[in-house]
């Protein structure tokens, strides 16, 4: 995957970076945290306090767009509409429960 960060803005009201991406990569179409992981890996930044608010995928190519967000603490996350928050949590729930109960 070849990621290019388009714009990294710091809005100081809500205490966040939003940084807006492009990518291009090939295989299968990315998934919002493979998008976060390498965004995250390419900026130094947190990613259990970063959320992913849009992917914009191009119709043909293998070519996407968007925006994340990203806070400096869990706090200022409250800003953030909930399922946006909650997005990817219920799936780490559902596999930690069952490895739990083979233990």
């Amino acid at each position: 995957m070849e990621l290019k960060i388009i714009s990294d803005k710091t809005n100081k009201m809500f205490a966040r970076r939003e940084v807006g991406f492009e990518a291009d990569y090939s295989g299968k179409t990315l998934t919002k945290e493979e998008v976060k992981e390498a965004v995250c890996k390419k900026l130094g930044l947190n990613p259990s306090l970063s959320i992913v608010i849009k992917v914009e995928q191009v119709f043909g190519r293998q070519h996407c767009s968007g925006l994340v967000h990203s806070y400096e603490n869990e706090n200022d996350m409250k800003v953030e509409l909930a399922h946006l928050t909650s997005r990817g949590k219920a799936k780490e729930e559902k596999g930690a429960a069952p490895a739990a109960e083979k233990k």
